[in-house]
């Protein structure tokens, strides 16, 4: 997945770029999101659901704000149904207790002969309903 700067994302949103997908911080894994309209330059920790710029040092230090703008955020993706996933012509992957993958992406028709040879039709029927399906997103 493409990694930003909180600076990056920063920009970006002010610029009316709507991201899908939430955020997590590769140093400490908190998580943010974006913003609804019209507060797309916003970012806000899902845990607390405060604004990133509220963990900062009380005197508003220029350290503090220069680590915050260069932390960097690694895209999350959100997982979509089965059929999204099959009809999106991308490579796609899926987490479920049957089957792992440990996050490799596969073209469609590979991956549904190796479900096939693998699990009961059982199992094939779990993990197309209840799995968590990924599309690989486009590099930039």
């Amino acid at each position: 997945m493409k990694k930003y700067r909180t600076i990056d994302l920063l920009y970006e949103g002010y610029n009316g770029k709507t991201f899908k997908n939430n955020f997590k911080n590769i140093k400490t894994g908190e998580i943010i999101e974006q913003g609804k309209y019209p507060r797309l330059e916003c970012f806000y920790f899902i845990e607390t659901g405060k604004n990133i710029f509220e963990n900062i040092d009380g005197n508003f230090k220029t350290d503090s704000l220069r680590q915050l703008l260069n932390q960097e955020w690694e895209e999350m993706p959100q997982p979509v149904s089965f059929i999204e996933a099959i009809e999106s012509c991308k490579p796609i992957r899926v987490e479920h207790e049957y089957f792992c993958m440990h996050g490799n992406y596969e073209d469609t028709d590979h991956l549904l002969m190796k479900i096939g040879s693998i699990l009961t039709p059982y199992q094939i029927k779990k993990v197309t309903r209840d799995g968590k399906w990924y599309i690989k997103e486009d590099e930039e």
